[in-house]
């Protein structure tokens, strides 16, 4: 069977490529649920790359 989902750990850059683009996406957005969600998983995505740096 076939792996679709890749567990390769994300690097510092990759994460912090995603904190912008999420960042960008939530200040563009107009739609306050859709907002929310995104800051949610740019939360967690901070924190991962807390841990990373740290």
């Amino acid at each position: 069977m076939t792996d679709f989902i890749d567990s390769t750990p994300l690097t510092s850059d990759e994460l912090a490529f995603q904190c912008l683009s999420l960042i960008h996406a939530a200040l563009v957005i107009e739609h306050p649920a859709a907002r929310e969600s995104l800051l949610f998983v740019l939360q967690g995505k901070l924190g991962e790359l807390y841990l990373l740096v740290k």
